[in-house]
């Protein structure tokens, strides 16, 4: 907050506090999931990864992911430049001492199981770069030229080549992908199932991506898997 030392650290005047950005998104996140609510905030977590200049307008960004569940990031609203990343925000009514999920006034409660999901869909990792051929959407792919690597610890790697509108999957390591995606089987087929947003895998660690990130989205157009 010193102007001298602002100056000393490489700034042009003093920036402002990250905790005040911070509060603004918390905010910002209790207003649009649980408004009037802040009892319900479980976890808040993010990664601070730009100064902000006092009287710099900012815009808070919010994905939700998922039942009580959302991602988020803080941007520059003038330079579209992200101040905060990497944001996650649990929500939703504190768990009883037994472990289960009281619903506020219902007198319901339901257990909470990390791996409750469906059973429907894809069992097995290899089912489905066998299913991909068949899910591929080719009136999606015009102008597309991307080679998608898979290492999926515990199952295997695979490659998928998109060019000239057709598909081709193979098993085994590309010498020249266009990026890579590295996951656990479990997570894997979670995401595949629809049962994990990537956006959460990403964000959580989860789903690691190396090349050009920007193509990523691009598998979830050309591909209707679930």
């Amino acid at each position: 907050m010193d102007p001298e030392f602002a100056r000393l650290a490489g700034f042009e005047r003093p920036i402002m506090h990250g905790l005040c950005t911070h509060g603004f998104a918390c905010r910002a996140l209790i207003g649009a999931l649980v408004p009037g609510q802040p009892e319900k905030v479980r976890r808040l977590s993010c990664r601070f990864t730009r100064p902000l200049y006092p009287g710099i307008p900012i815009r808070t960004l919010i994905w939700k992911t998922g039942d009580g569940s959302a991602c988020w990031r803080t941007i520059n609203a003038d330079t579209g430049e992200t101040v905060i990343d990497r944001g996650e925000f649990d929500y939703g009514d504190a768990p009883g001492e037994d472990g289960h999920m009281r619903r506020t006034g219902s007198g319901a409660a339901d257990k909470v199981s990390p791996h409750a999901a469906s059973t429907a869909g894809f069992s097995s990792v290899p089912a489905v770069f066998a299913a991909m051929p068949d899910a591929f959407v080719a009136e999606a792919a015009a102008g597309v030229d991307v080679v998608f690597q898979f290492v999926i610890a515990g199952a295997g790697d695979w490659h998928c080549t998109v060019r000239e509108n057709r598909c081709m999957v193979m098993s085994g390591r590309h010498s020249n992908p266009t990026l890579t995606l590295d996951m656990n089987a479990h997570d894997f087929l979670d995401m595949i199932n629809g049962r994990l947003q990537s956006i959460t895998a990403f964000t959580q660690g989860r789903l690691k991506i190396e090349g050009d990130v920007m193509q990523a989205p691009l598998f979830e157009t050309l591909f209707r898997l679930h």
